[in-house]
């Protein structure tokens, strides 16, 4: 039962009445919301009486499906539903019960519970926490520097950096996945190129892409590129200039990458499959197919190396390197 006694009932009340503008009643509301002192479940004026911008600040919930206005949630909502609106931002917390379609930008910093599917058109940062019981479809830019975990599939029709975490079911993608976060996928992974810095993340399936670097900053010149320099080529001070030029060159980019260790292992345990492959630090549990293939340090591969056009691998993988 409703209690309507409520400081909220009460402003609903006045503003039915006339004895208060639309202005005055979200002014108040948005007053009195701050101070935490609404406390109520009852749904506010209909989007018929009501301007078009939505902000919540206090403890609230509502009941109609489609919102035609950007949503703000400094407080907490709950919606009694699915939410279709045109922009939504959650510095507090809301949940979603049911799907959740935003047709222009989203931006959280705080919590968002979304019950069923997530379908985003705009811009979207996520420096908060997002938990998302079905699938994400996002058509734009998406960055992630918090935490978001999809139960289902994420499906992207943009580029998606991650310097947050993320966890999903499957990827698919028709653009880009930059990672220098944490990612942690149950099946496959399959998008237009793949790039990160590497790191403790997990890919239960294949990885599939037109270009897949993984620690590529990491993979340097060994020793063995100096070994054609001489004693006595090393006596004379351009072949000293250019010999400690090479090194300062491939050292430099891995200082300012602000890496002072490698990276923890980047695990597949599928396939890996591109047309061009460059991996460090990286453990491949299957095998590893492409145009072109570059196998830095710290590489485990269990499987086989197929290659089609070139290969640069460590000579312990004599056995395991197959041209097809």
């Amino acid at each position: 039962m409703t209690n309507k006694n409520t400081l909220e009932n009460k402003l609903k009340e006045k503003y039915d009445n006339g004895e208060i503008t639309k202005k005055e009643f979200d002014e108040l509301m948005e007053k009195f919301g701050s101070y935490d002192l609404l406390h109520t479940d009852v749904e506010r004026p209909s989007s018929s009486k009501r301007s078009s911008n939505y902000h919540f600040s206090g403890s609230s919930k509502i009941f109609e499906e489609i919102v035609d206005g950007p949503v703000k949630v400094s407080g907490r909502l709950v919606t009694e539903g699915p939410l279709k609106c045109r922009s939504i931002k959650v510095s507090g917390s809301a949940i979603v019960s049911g799907d959740l379609i935003v047709t222009e930008d989203v931006k959280i910093s705080g919590s968002l519970q979304v019950d069923g599917d997530a379908k985003l058109g705009g811009i979207s940062k996520v420096s908060g926490s997002v938990n998302i019981d079905k699938s994400l479809y996002a058509t734009n830019i998406f960055k992630i520097s918090g935490k978001i975990r999809v139960k289902e599939n994420l499906v992207l029709g943009d580029d998606m950096k991650i310097s947050g975490t993320l966890s999903a079911s499957m990827i698919k993608s028709t653009s880009n996945l930059l990672v220098s976060g944490k990612l942690n996928v149950g099946e496959d992974v399959i998008v237009k190129s793949f790039i990160t810095s590497g790191g403790a993340s997990i890919i239960d399936g294949n990885l599939s892409a037109e270009t897949i670097e993984i620690a590529r900053s990491y993979r340097i010149k060994t020793d063995e590129e100096y070994e054609n320099y001489e004693n006595d080529e090393l006596s004379s001070i351009p072949n000293i200039a250019k010999f400690v030029t090479n090194i300062i060159s491939n050292i430099v980019p891995i200082i300012h990458s602000g890496f002072s260790v490698p990276p923890k292992i980047f695990n597949v345990k599928g396939n890996m499959e591109g047309n061009k492959i460059d991996i460090s630090y990286t453990h491949v549990h299957g095998d590893i197919i492409g145009d072109s293939i570059v196998i830095g340090p710290g590489v485990t591969i269990d499987g086989k190396i197929k290659y089609r056009e070139t290969i640069e691998a460590p000579d312990s993988y004599k056995e395991q390197i197959e041209k097809i």
